[in-house]
């Protein structure tokens, strides 16, 4: 708290002075929360845990289909809502990475025959008109010639196996229903609900993340990552890079704050604008100012 000094020093100070003064610490200390958690991307080969990241195929295909409408379509699982694999992917706490570990991996198609069928339909490439195989090809070249210290990963063979069995026992798909999250294009859920869902059915902090419709603008859902220790036992994603501004928050990019859809179906291109919201720029500065004065207190 202040001294009787400091209050007298203060109190001639304008209003407008001071919030000017409460609003340059406020950005001050977010920009060096957000500096604190950033890392380059790492060099050596080392890692603590693998991210095993799961999509969903609907957000996928709307994103991939807006980025050249004229040109791009999607290939859509026959199974319906179900989530898919985008990667296994070895990472050193607090950075991205490590990438590319080994030149001398090449990836042959003809090593994964005996898994394709599976391959095919749930490490489906959603990204048409992509070359044939080369979702699996850059996975493996990126991520999976980091796993080669693992016996169960040591080839691309047992590297794809890994992710369809991780599938099979932790899709979310039926982590999400067991917690009630079901998809529904017209209805809206929260992050907070989300992370709660996951974290009771599987025990581990997951990290969750959303793309913005530039549109609506609206949050989808479209990653689920969730973390393993090299002994491949499920472990929290705490330290793994995110976007989030403090550490109760959830992991990943989702907002806290807005509501957050998880579609059934492919949202429509002609999406229109949501209309404005209502104007509540004064409520949200009382706000900043009221923390900012909590947290110098």
């Amino acid at each position: 708290m202040m001294s009787q000094a400091q209050q007298r020093s203060w109190a001639p100070l304008s209003f407008k002075t001071r919030l000017l003064i409460y609003l340059f610490f406020f950005t001050l200390l977010s920009s060096l929360l957000f500096l604190r958690g950033r890392r380059e991307v790492l060099t050596d080969h080392e890692w603590d845990v693998l991210i095993f990241t799961q999509h969903w195929p609907n957000t996928v295909c709307m994103t991939w289909e807006e980025k050249n409408p004229s040109n791009n379509s999607c290939r859509l699982p026959k199974e319906k809502d179900i989530w898919t694999i985008h990667g296994i992917w070895p990472t050193k706490l607090g950075t991205i990475g490590p990438l590319y570990c080994n030149s001398s991996y090449h990836f042959n198609a003809t090593q994964l025959a005996s898994i394709e069928s599976n391959l095919t339909e749930y490490w489906i490439d959603v990204e048409v008109p992509q070359p044939a195989n080369s979702f699996w090809k850059h996975e493996w070249l990126k991520h999976g010639t980091c796993c080669s210290a693992l016996p169960n990963m040591s080839t691309e063979l047992k590297y794809f196996k890994a992710g369809l069995e991780w599938l099979d026992k932790y899709n979310m798909k039926n982590v999400l229903d067991k917690a009630g999250l079901y998809p529904d294009t017209n209805t809206s859920t929260d992050l907070t609900t989300i992370w709660l869902g996951i974290k009771t059915g599987l025990g581990v902090n997951p990290s969750i993340h959303c793309i913005h419709d530039k549109k609506t603008g609206q949050y989808y859902l479209q990653e689920i990552r969730i973390c393993f220790d090299k002994s491949l036992q499920l472990t929290d994603c705490d330290g793994i890079r995110s976007r989030r501004m403090f550490r109760w928050q959830p992991l990943g990019n989702c907002p806290n704050e807005k509501p957050i859809f998880y579609p059934n179906t492919i949202p429509p291109r002609s999406r229109k604008p949501l209309p404005p919201p209502p104007d509540n720029s004064v409520i949200s500065l009382l706000k900043v100012i009221q923390f900012v004065m909590w947290l110098t207190s």
